[in-house]
């Protein structure tokens, strides 16, 4: 899961971020694996400019130099991809076995897979 930070409150200078480094994927099998990367200590960060995270469906957001039509299709496609991820949580609420659609997109079935599957979409289309 990605994340992006604000650091408006704790303002400019120099940070030492640490990223996670365990990534979950799908085998060709349908076995659900975790990979761990090798992660190299950051000496430093310097951070500058603007450091807030604009996000395009959110009500606070700001268009800095995007025209207004631009605009208008930012915030459509922002509302329509969270829609597709509340459909996508739908059909996977309503399913308690492998279908050709699930497994075509998720892998094998499985309880948890599916659970995982559910919760990432039910999080993605609430933002």
């Amino acid at each position: 899961m990605s994340a992006a930070y604000n650091f408006t409150q704790s303002g400019l200078g120099d940070y030492s971020i640490k990223p996670l480094n365990l990534f979950t994927y799908v085998e060709a099998g349908g076995t659900l694996k975790e990979l761990y990367a090798t992660v190299e200590d950051v000496v430093g960060v310097n951070l500058s400019g603007n450091l807030a995270v604009s996000r395009a469906h959110d009500k606070r957001s700001t268009y800095a130099g995007c025209s207004s039509s631009r605009q208008s299709q930012l915030s459509t496609d922002a509302a329509n991809a969270q829609a597709y991820a509340g459909n996508t949580y739908s059909y996977v609420s309503g399913i308690s076995s492998g279908t050709t659609r699930y497994t075509t997109w998720f892998g094998a079935y499985t309880a948890p897979r599916k659970s995982t599957v559910q919760n990432h979409f039910q999080l993605i289309s609430s933002r």
